[in-house]
């Protein structure tokens, strides 16, 4: 089993090489397509409108939301659990169809390390955009599966009647044809700063937003051969590129309306 996380680059943290970081990326998701069981997706476009009108904007704040996602979303690797405790288990419950395995990562509270949540309020948090590290727009697609994790001193049993109650609240934005498809497991170890904190893994739709936007740059350059000469590659390479992830996009998209 082969997980791994992938930064989405953004023309707005980039003013040097992001023509070259655009190719990297769509070739780079390609070849994830194929080989890789799960992608967690991390994307600087959303960092950066959640940075936007912060006092102080820098690579550093931008690790500070990324770093706490990125250990809360593999809690369930390091500590002993009996839901999702390896990669196996982990996939099967997140990934419907063997290449719809890019995952969107929700983190709560994202840089109030101090302020203590209820568990409603965490997972009222988690379901919004504000609190994605991977899409502008969380609420724009159909959720296949979610899977979330809360650390801190919270009981299993509030979790589940919360959790419960919001997807029954919120049906509309998962997909029909999957039954019982949202799990949450509960660690009693606070994470590093946090008293109470939870992360959710999602597998959804809206995904097809951050392929959009690579596909659109992609393509504006790959139609004039722009920057090629720096790759070592043969053109059909990109050619293929291109056309494996519009196939992953169309495949996506096709479960919105289904």
């Amino acid at each position: 089993m082969l997980h791994t996380f992938s930064v989405i680059p953004s023309g707005y943290t980039s003013d040097t090489d992001i023509p070259l970081q655009i190719y990297n990326c769509v070739l780079t998701l390609s070849y994830f397509a194929e080989i890789v069981d799960a992608v967690f997706c991390i994307d600087n476009e959303q960092l950066y409108q959640r940075m936007r009108w912060s006092p102080v904007s820098s690579f550093k704040n931008f690790n500070k939301m990324i770093a706490p996602a990125m250990t809360a979303a593999t809690s369930s690797f390091r500590f002993r659990g009996d839901l999702n405790n390896d990669m196996r288990r982990f996939s099967t419950n997140l990934v419907p169809f063997p290449r719809l395995h890019f995952l969107q990562m929700n983190f709560a509270p994202l840089l109030n390390f101090e302020y203590i949540m209820s568990v409603p309020s965490l997972i009222h948090e988690l379901w919004f955009p504000k609190s994605s590290v991977s899409v502008v727009n969380s609420l724009a697609g159909k959720c296949l599966s979610i899977f979330s994790i809360f650390r801190g001193n919270i009981s299993q049993g509030e979790v589940d009647d919360c959790m419960g109650h919001f997807t029954d609240t919120n049906s509309s934005q998962f997909v029909e044809w999957i039954p019982n498809n949202t799990s949450s497991r509960v660690y009693s170890i606070p994470q590093h700063k946090f008293v109470r904190s939870a992360v959710m893994i999602s597998n959804s739709t809206s995904f097809t937003q951050t392929l959009q936007r690579l596909l659109r740059q992609f393509n504006y350059m790959l139609s004039r051969k722009a920057f090629l000469h720096y790759f070592e590659m043969d053109s059909l390479e990109f050619t293929h590129a291109d056309s494996n992830m519009s196939s992953l996009l169309n495949e996506y998209q096709m479960l919105e309306t289904t």
